[in-house]
């Protein structure tokens, strides 16, 4: 068995992956992170005009509701539907651009933002994420844990599509599978333990930097809210005022901002995980199968000695 093989079969470490990752944000970020910052932020801008929007007009439907008058409330929630559906598949997309160029850093090919985007683009790769997304989200429904362990068996599909071309339930298993990985059972090698730990640093940092740029602005925001109040603005009228709106708007961008350094940071080192756990575990099939070979007692190939061999 060569070293090369051998080699394959150590995990990569824990703080030697989050360092790795923060390597190729440093080294990528200048070409990955303005084409998926934009989008991010232009679609949390239009997710909070849509709420400012949708919660005014909820507020005065119910306020017709009093008089018999449903209609408004029904068309609103309707309305709330088509948006959220149309805002979740533009999300699926920026998810699946995001993973793919981290896949191609990663593996140490130029990133192409344009050929991640047309990639994202596809309808076979956004409903496996929408299948994921689902079963994860009926997961949280019952207790919570169900919904973390699933979220984290999973969080390898991204990876595995834009490697292996794996698609729908097939890339599930294949996440699933490299995600239970852990031939040693040691805890500090588990991909699962590894993942949370990932996932748990990044959500940390996103919090603290998010709380540190927008509590300026939700503080004014508040307070201009208290101040409509008071001066006996409506309830439906208290949100939509421009300069409550215009506060939202800028607290949402600078979070937007913020959040998708995050992201691609926490991309870079599932991309590097997924690589760590399918070359290690390709590594061990093929010292099996080298192995194998060895019992089998091939004959080896000896010169033939003078004298011998045909027509001596």
């Amino acid at each position: 068995m060569s070293d090369a093989i051998a080699s394959l079969g150590r995990p990569l470490g824990l703080r030697l992956l989050l360092d790795r990752a923060v390597t190729l944000v440093r080294r990528h970020g200048k070409t990955i992170y303005p084409a998926m910052a934009l989008p991010a932020a232009l679609l949390q801008l239009g997710v909070v005009v849509a709420a400012n929007r949708w919660t005014a007009h909820w507020m005065r439907s119910l306020r017709d509701a009093e008089s018999g008058d449903l209609s408004q409330i029904f068309s609103g929630c309707s309305g709330f539907a088509i948006g959220w559906s149309v805002m979740m598949v533009l999300y699926l997309v920026w998810a699946a651009a995001l993973g793919r160029a981290a896949l191609d850093g990663a593996l140490g090919q130029p990133i192409a933002m344009g050929r991640a985007w047309r990639w994202a683009f596809d309808s076979e790769r956004i409903g496996t994420l929408f299948l994921v997304g689902l079963a994860v989200g009926l997961g949280f429904l019952a207790l919570i844990v169900p919904g973390v362990l699933l979220f984290l068996r999973w969080n390898l599909v991204l990876p595995v599509m834009a490697a292996e071309g794996l698609g729908g339930s097939a890339a599930m298993r294949r996440s699933w599978a490299l995600m239970k990985y852990n031939p040693r059972r040691q805890l500090a090698a588990s991909p699962m333990v590894k993942m949370l730990v990932v996932l748990v640093v990044g959500y940390l940092i996103s919090l603290v930097v998010s709380l540190l740029l927008q509590l300026p602005f939700s503080l004014a925001q508040q307070f201009l809210t208290l101040r409509r109040a008071a001066a006996g603005v409506p309830p439906e009228e208290l949100l939509a005022g421009a300069g409550v709106l215009s506060l939202q708007m800028i607290s949402a961008l600078l979070g937007s901002l913020a959040q998708s350094v995050v992201a691609v940071y926490i991309s870079f080192a599932v991309s590097l995980l997924y690589l760590d756990l399918r070359h290690r575990m390709e590594g061990e099939d093929l010292e099996a199968a080298l192995s194998e070979l060895e019992s089998t007692g091939l004959p080896s190939a000896t010169p033939a000695t003078e004298g011998e061999g045909p027509g001596a």
